[in-house]
């Protein structure tokens, strides 16, 4: 299988340095922020 694209995102908890919590976050972050739309790429 081949990546069809990688996005960052950035998630941070610095007062309960939650690391699962800064995950979600850095994830919601790439998600937002993600400027390619997979089905115009594939024609639907």
């Amino acid at each position: 299988m081949t990546p069809l694209m990688v996005e960052f995102g950035m998630g941070s908890s610095l007062r309960r340095a939650d690391y699962t919590q800064a995950a979600k976050r850095a994830v919601q972050d790439a998600l937002w922020h993600n400027s390619i739309n997979l089905a115009e790429l594939f024609g639907f």
